[in-house]
């Protein structure tokens, strides 16, 4: 904050901007106790963590303590205390036992991270099932398709065509077909994520505003093992593919000679 001003930046929840008529911008007294502190609105946001309703304002600690240094006469007395400890339950009782007027409460993530952790676990593992069922339709989009060309490979063979034609043909249908079925999964796979990842959020922090809109981020390193894989995959199919049209395009098989 600038040497000499108690203005303090502040950002206010949307309920609250919306019943107070506040917006970006404006100027507000915030009741601090003996004193109010004018308070300047630099945004409004959805929810305020940790507020207990929809109506809360955040502001920075140290910049209100200054301001209230500043146009108070008596020092601000503290009434909340924040504890990170390794056992929140323990501390918490250990306090209670010491001045039963303090009012001890677990931090809420706490139970954000015991419901979001099975949620996490269950989408990489349909993460990692769906790539598995990707690489199996790769292995059946390959057999498939040498099953309906072999017939066609040999008469294309007596006409006349060479195997280098042939393997091109058969590698643009398989790289056509594996395409449309690649943007179709993608589509698909963005569909999924935005319905559900906000409903999951949601219901791992159950305290927050239905308002408030959860951020979808990409894994990186998620994303490259699973195009990895699936590039492996069709890098694969190609090649099994090359070598069984060139085999069936180059000499005829044990049935048609018998013909």
């Amino acid at each position: 904050m600038p040497t000499g001003t108690t203005v303090v930046p502040a950002a206010v929840s949307r309920p609250l901007a919306a019943a107070a008529g506040l917006g970006t911008g404006a100027r507000a007294t915030l009741d601090a106790g003996a004193s109010g502190i004018p308070v300047r609105v630099a945004a409004v946001v959805p929810h305020t963590i940790g507020a207990p309703g929809p109506s809360g304002v955040f502001v920075d600690l140290p910049t209100l303590q200054v301001a209230q240094l500043r146009t108070g006469a008596d020092l601000p007395r503290p009434d909340h205390a924040w504890f990170a400890v390794a056992d929140a339950t323990g501390a918490a009782a250990r306090l209670t036992a010491s001045d039963p007027a303090i009012t001890a409460m677990p931090a809420p993530a706490a139970t954000v991270g015991r419901l979001a952790l099975p949620a996490i676990v269950a989408s990489v593992t349909a993460a990692a099932g769906t790539v598995l069922f990707a690489l199996l339709a790769i292995a059946t989009a390959v057999a498939a398709l040498l099953r309906a060309r072999s017939a066609e490979i040999a008469v294309l063979r007596a006409l006349g065509a060479g195997s280098r034609l042939q393997r091109l043909a058969a590698r643009i249908e398989l790289l056509a077909v594996l395409g449309y079925a690649g943007v179709v999964g993608a589509v698909a796979a963005i569909i999924a994520v935005v319905l559900t990842v906000p409903q999951l959020a949601h219901a791992a922090a159950p305290g927050i505003e239905a308002e408030v809109v959860a951020p979808i981020a990409a894994d990186p390193l998620g994303l490259t093992v699973a195009a990895a894989a699936l590039v492996a995959g069709v890098v694969v199919g190609l090649v099994v593919q090359e070598r069984v049209v060139r085999r069936l395009a180059e000499r005829p098989r044990i049935e048609e000679v018998r013909r």
